[in-house]
């Protein structure tokens, strides 16, 4: 398996894209990066938006997967510490809201 830090490349091309160019370009893009996560011995996906333009790149987003995010880092360690504040059960299951 490739390294998930090779894939980095991938990514930044495809932010630009997505940000800057035509629909001929996005497409040739939306090809490129399905081939490359073709590549790896793993299920994987990606979505990104250019928040200025609106434009954006999914390759199985729709797809339910596990995430690779380091989101979760963050979250945990408030989850931990809200956890020894009393303010957390952790053996509890909650429904968030927006």
């Amino acid at each position: 398996m490739r390294p998930l830090r090779q894939l980095q490349p991938v990514l930044l091309a495809a932010i630009l894209v997505v940000a800057s160019a035509s629909p001929a370009a996005a497409q040739s893009l939306d090809a490129y990066v399905t081939g490359q996560l073709g590549q790896l011995s793993a299920k994987t996906s990606i979505y990104a938006k250019h928040l200025p333009s609106g434009r954006t790149i999914a390759v199985r987003a729709d797809v339910p997967m596990n995430t690779l995010s380091v989101i979760k880092i963050p979250v945990m360690i408030l989850a931990f510490r809200d956890a020894e504040a009393g303010k957390l059960d952790l053996t509890a299951r909650y429904t968030i809201r927006p």
